[in-house]
């Protein structure tokens, strides 16, 4: 099996009294991209990983020049740009009211609340209007709808929170494990569920 050797530059005779210029040849790069030889992956032990060539018992980038950031080198020695990096969704976890008989009285006594508050401010407005039009015995008694009134702003008030805890959120429980030591006539016995 022949060798090809690169063909070297004549030599050229420096003129008498003429120094020598001193030239000093390049080191030899790889310019190749293909996949290196079989016999320089055997120098370096462990092969090289994917994207680096085994260059004098070393691993070195196959890409030369270096690849820039968020970039990697193939195996052919070319830059390629990284794939993004999936986003994993966290499982949705189960939930559910914290206290449901709560959330459905504290529904109850808001929209009784707001209903009998009405009433109070209907019966006010009612006997104010009566007043005015100069009917004086509804001056007076407006007291119940004002106690009409707040009772019914009272009984929101109650109830709007009530609706706020009982209506949160919370996960569900997963059925404990259980675990039971009791003592038989065979002995000590262990049972469990998981």
């Amino acid at each position: 099996m022949a060798q090809s050797h690169p063909a070297s530059a004549p030599s050229v005779e420096p003129s008498p009294g003429v120094a020598p210029a001193a030239t000093a040849a390049p080191p030899a790069v790889p310019t190749s991209t293909a996949a290196p030889s079989s016999a320089s992956q055997t120098a370096c032990l462990p092969a090289c990983r994917a994207g680096y060539i085994c260059l004098t018992g070393r691993c070195v980038s196959a890409c030369n020049p270096p690849c820039d950031a968020g970039e990697y080198c193939t195996q052919a020695g070319q830059c390629e740009t990284k794939p993004a990096p999936e986003k994993s969704t966290p499982l949705a976890v189960r939930t559910h009211a914290k206290n449901p008989a709560m959330l459905v009285g504290g529904m109850l006594l808001t929209s009784s609340g707001a209903f009998v508050g009405l009433l109070g401010y209907l019966r006010i407005y009612r006997d104010q209007s009566r007043c005015d039009q100069g009917i004086t015995a509804w001056c007076s008694t407006s007291k119940p709808g004002v106690g009409l009134a707040i009772v019914g702003g009272v009984m929101a008030a109650v109830g709007i929170p009530f609706i706020f805890i009982g209506a949160r959120r919370v996960p569900d429980k997963p059925d404990p494990d259980r675990m039971t030591l009791s003592v038989g006539a065979r002995g000590l016995v262990l049972s469990g569920s998981f």
